[in-house]
């Protein structure tokens, strides 16, 4: 029997978020909030004579949003203007969607372009979902100011505004309507290397759909022309900038866990003199992991790496840090005590390219998980981002690699800086918010 959720939506109101508190938080308060949002399921066969059908409809985001904005829970959480914080000078800090550079240029270009929208409040929505036709009831608000309740009671004028979209790669190329294997946010060059290409906008879009044949944009621009992008139908609204980083996908279970750790084994297999010494390595990188104390926020791995089925909080954990070893990032505020799980179990067994490699990519990743950012953590991440470019050619030279590093979930990482500087920190921004809810409200339920 097979289920498909056609109607589950998570969508929150960017305004509700302050300074010190997350999105993940907010998503929490929203779900404890009396705003129910219902889930409508299809099935593609019959289903099981012993199971009970629920029926039910959808809310419509309209009301959603509209309930979340007049809840009383979010009073003093909730930031009613875009702002900046500087923490030194010419280091301005981001954090929350309304801290960011995104938030001001929206509302300037809603303030120029909505008649009577130069002094309402900019009401971002933030959302994950599979499908976009319930965002239809959102579009009046975005067209005209309309009168919201605050959380301090107040009302005020108002306009929506399609915010980030937080959806995996799968749902990204269809939202997109690119082609498999292309990048939704730039024309990225596919070569080996898959560097970083200009990036896609609404205008540029539209315009090559008019002047190119179907194959034409399929081939040369990794375009579908059967599937127009939904952002199409809604004012100010360009699906290539709102799509968010996937760290889950893209740097935990991507990067780190399927190419990274495994190009490390596939080194070991292959340098080795026979499969005995290869599996007697193996079997000493397993006793490290089995050898992990117990301590809070640890898991531990009494059968190595070899665990049945790695999920991303299991990678997570192989890249955790622990107090020992000092890593500078050019500012004195960012000196942090950090060595990576993985690190010293590989260390001795793979040259120290490799190691340096993988140390560059955790120490990326250790600044991306930041709460909040500044001109320093953005800085020291395009420095580490360009080192572990530059390191991971040990794995083209040693064999490993023999066709290069044409992989888009290792592209995706060039776009977190640029990303964090619309939308704010990409750790409140991830895939697993919206996949801990759909575990909750799909899969434990069915």
């Amino acid at each position: 029997m097979a289920m498909s959720c056609i109607g589950f939506l998570l969508l929150e109101s960017s305004t509700l978020i302050a300074t010190s508190h997350s999105h993940r938080s907010l998503l929490e308060m929203a779900r404890q909030s009396a705003v129910t949002i219902h889930i409508a399921v299809s099935f593609t066969s019959i289903p099981n004579p012993h199971c009970r059908v629920l029926h039910s409809g959808i809310t419509p985001a309209s009301e959603v949003a509209v309930a979340l904005t007049a809840s009383p829970d979010f009073d003093g959480k909730f930031d009613y203007v875009p702002y900046e914080e500087y923490t030194a000078p010419n280091c301005r800090r981001v954090s929350n969607l309304m801290s960011d550079h995104w938030a001001f240029k929206k509302a300037d270009t809603i303030a120029e372009t909505v008649p009577g929208a130069d002094s309402t409040m900019l009401t971002p929505i933030v959302l994950g979902a599979d499908k976009t036709t319930i965002l239809e009831p959102l579009k009046a608000g975005m067209l005209a100011p309309h009168i919201l309740r605050c959380p301090d009671g107040h009302y005020r004028s108002a306009i929506f505004e399609l915010g980030p979209f937080i959806v995996d790669y799968p749902e990204q190329v269809y939202l997109a309507s690119i082609v498999q294997g292309w990048c939704p946010r730039c024309l990225a060059n596919l070569e080996a290397e898959f560097t970083k290409g200009p990036n896609c906008f609404r205008a540029h879009t539209e315009a090559i759909r008019k002047a190119y044949n179907t194959d034409q944009l399929w081939d040369v621009f990794g375009v579908n022309s059967d599937i127009k992008p939904f952002t199409e139908f809604f004012p100010h609204a360009d699906i290539h900038e709102p799509l968010t980083p996937d760290i889950l996908h893209q740097m935990i279970k991507g990067t780190f866990k399927d190419h990274l750790v495994q190009w490390v084994l596939n080194y070991i297999m292959a340098t080795t003199d026979s499969e005995h010494d290869a599996a007697r390595i193996l079997d000493d990188i397993d006793r490290q992991f089995s050898a992990i104390p117990m301590f809070p926020g640890l898991r531990q791995f009494p059968q190595g790496h070899n665990f049945k089925l790695w999920t991303g909080d299991n990678s997570k954990v192989l890249m955790k840090v622990q107090p020992n070893e000092t890593v500078t990032i050019s500012h004195p505020s960012y000196s942090h005590m950090c060595t990576y799980i993985f690190i010293p179990a590989i260390a001795g067994h793979v040259p120290d390219c490799i190691v340096q490699c993988l140390t560059a990519f955790l120490n990326f990743c250790y600044l991306v998980w930041h709460s909040s950012h500044d001109s320093f953590t953005l800085h020291a991440m395009d420095k580490l981002l360009g080192r572990f470019h530059k390191l991971r050619t040990s794995f083209l030279d040693s064999g490993i690699r023999p066709n290069g590093f044409a992989l888009l979930r290792q592209h995706a990482l060039d776009h977190y800086i640029h990303s964090i500087q619309l939308f704010g920190s990409p750790n409140s921004l991830c895939s697993s918010i919206t996949g801990s809810r759909h575990i909750s409200a799909v899969k434990r339920p069915w």
